[in-house]
């Protein structure tokens, strides 16, 4: 865990290195490797780091599921209605579904400032419903599971929705071109890896809690 989490921060730290970088250098000097590096980019190291990361935290609650599910768990339904959102969430980082809905929502409903990334309002409406359906399951998890569910909630939403609010605001003011705006993505992105690094820590260690369980269930029987 410790590995993930020193990739994700050197991640975090060659993007901001890099994107100065680029602002002191004459325009088209940085080849390439500001791209290749930036947070707030598509297809590069961070997006397939990330993507795999969503993906790591759905195989871990598959694995739970499948443990629950054996012991008879009345909520492994909603283990395995985690590994779908993580999954999608996974496919949104690498092909940024997300941002297809910011124009026809933004014109639709005359949305700016604040809203001006205007996905933010369906998004919160799917977050309701998923805080509505794993409010029960949630209060039912044992305490450290609780805690870490929370912090890499807080974390991840913090910076996909709250950080969003703000960079909405800003690049509509002063556009993408501009330090304040990469210091806006960077800590957006960075809490979003946070978060996501929290998650599979929490779910590793639930995992690792229920395995003894598991296996001697499975070879009593």
């Amino acid at each position: 865990m410790r590995g993930l989490a020193v990739v994700a921060i050197s991640l975090v730290v060659a993007s901001i290195v890099t994107q100065v970088w680029d602002h002191l250098l004459p325009a088209g000097r940085s080849h390439g490797i500001v791209q290749m590096l930036d947070l707030d980019s598509e297809t590069n190291l961070p997006t397939y780091f990330t993507s795999l990361l969503l993906v790591l935290a759905g195989l871990l609650s598959a694995g739970i599921g499948s443990v629950v599910r054996a012991r008879g768990d009345k909520w492994k339904r909603h283990w395995y209605g985690l590994v779908v959102v993580l999954l999608y969430l996974s496919i949104d980082e690498m092909l940024q579904l997300h941002e297809r809905a910011i124009e026809p929502v933004r014109l639709a409903l005359g949305l700016g400032g604040w809203l001006y990334f205007a996905w933010i309002i369906p998004a919160s409406i799917l977050l309701l419903v998923f805080l509505l359906v794993y409010w029960r399951f949630f209060r039912s998890q044992p305490a450290p599971l609780r805690r870490g569910l929370l912090w890499a909630g807080f974390l991840y939403v913090g910076g996909a929705i709250g950080i969003e609010l703000v960079g909405g605001h800003h690049f509509e003011r002063f556009g993408p071109d501009n330090l304040g705006y990469v210091a806006i993505t960077t800590l957006e992105e960075g809490l979003e890896l946070a978060g996501i690094v929290v998650l599979i820590h929490a779910l590793t260690q639930y995992l690792v809690r229920l395995g003894p369980t598991f296996e001697l269930r499975s070879n009593g029987g």
